[in-house]
């Protein structure tokens, strides 16, 4: 995978950056290695805990675990008063430095703050600041565990700000995804979901069809490719929850080197073309790199004609013949305005 953001161009690595973040909208501390992230986490913490503005946040490979709760609550808020003593929310950092110490410690932003990771509960309560105005959280390539995941389930799940949350490359197996998948049936603002190569398998895809077979399901991006687990059958059950809610929230579906068939194929030709007389519904989908013959793939082919919403389908990559590549020719000929290339 490419990174998605372009590296940071500075580190947060000076005492006097406090008060800049206080009043940032947009933190990135994506590392290139973790001690970029390590050296002022504790004034990171800080700036989300109290910052009235701060929008977007990049925590990009930096070894987060979640399972100590503070991060996530700093982030996104939430009553989980549950710190562990013994836990960090850094795999890797030890005592870290706290606001006080970092100032000098007399004074400065951090006084009488017990904003420090090094393992002492924080139970005070969050009532300004990150919680009510982030909309955006990136922690890809973390190492946020099964036990993490339940943390960050419990506060999205009373989360009404979050927007997108990027999860990719962390280890969240199916027992995360079922945290998750029970947060998203709560959660009825966040609208951008990825889960790229989390480790999915045949029981966390079930997870996350229950979810999506809600008729209150708000998601309208869910990125799952990358998951070889999933396979054929667990993706047909994603699918086939989606068509049974008649879900029209949404918009943008990657299965993605998922390993899956003919099976989820159908489904998808069925859910595609379901929604052609819906006034919104699906418009970009990807099954690159799958499994799909030319029969499935026939069947999605039928379905796109169609419906006339659709504006992306990436289907490269699956074992199909010159003779289906000419039936998909012929599609793209029929809709005009449409890039060739690989969308479709």
């Amino acid at each position: 995978r490419e990174p998605k953001y372009p590296p940071h161009t500075s580190t947060i690595t000076t005492n006097n950056m406090l008060d800049k973040l206080l009043q940032e909208t947009e933190i990135r501390g994506d590392a290139k290695n973790v001690n970029d992230i390590q050296i002022e986490h504790s004034i990171l913490m800080h700036a989300f805990k109290h910052s009235k503005n701060i929008e977007t946040v990049s925590l990009r490979e930096n070894q987060f675990t979640l399972e100590s709760g503070r991060l996530i609550k700093a982030l996104l808020g939430g009553d989980d008063d549950d710190d562990d003593d013994d836990n960090d929310d850094n795999a890797s950092h030890g005592t870290g430095t706290t606001p006080e110490s970092a100032t000098g410690g007399g004074g400065g932003a951090g006084e009488g703050d017990d904003d420090d990771d090094d393992g002492a509960a924080d139970t005070t309560p969050i009532a300004i600041g990150c919680p009510h105005t982030l909309r955006t959280l990136d922690l890809t390539d973390n190492l946020i565990s099964p036990r993490g995941a339940s943390k960050l389930s419990s506060a999205i799940a009373q989360n009404s700000t979050l927007l997108s949350l990027s999860l990719v490359g962390n280890p969240l197996g199916d027992e995360g995804i079922h945290s998750l998948s029970l947060a998203l049936v709560k959660n009825r603002t966040l609208q951008n979901l990825e889960l790229l190569d989390t480790q999915i398998g045949p029981t966390g895809a079930v997870h996350l069809a229950n979810a999506m077979g809600n008729a209150d399901f708000a998601l309208q991006k869910l990125d799952v490719s990358c998951n070889p687990n999933i396979g054929d059958a667990g993706a047909e059950k994603i699918v086939r929850a989606l068509v049974s809610s008649k879900n029209t929230s949404l918009r943008e579906l990657n299965l993605a080197a998922s390993k899956l068939g003919d099976e989820c194929a159908e489904a998808l030709a069925n859910y595609i073309a379901g929604q052609a007389s819906m006034s919104a519904g699906l418009t970009k989908l990807w099954v690159n790199s799958n499994e799909i013959s030319d029969d499935g793939m026939d069947l999605l082919v039928r379905a796109l004609k169609k419906n006339t919403r659709m504006q992306e389908f990436w289907f490269h990559g699956n074992p199909i013949s010159v003779k289906m590549y000419i039936k998909l020719a012929e599609l793209l000929n029929e809709r005009a305005g449409v890039d060739g290339g690989n969308r479709y």
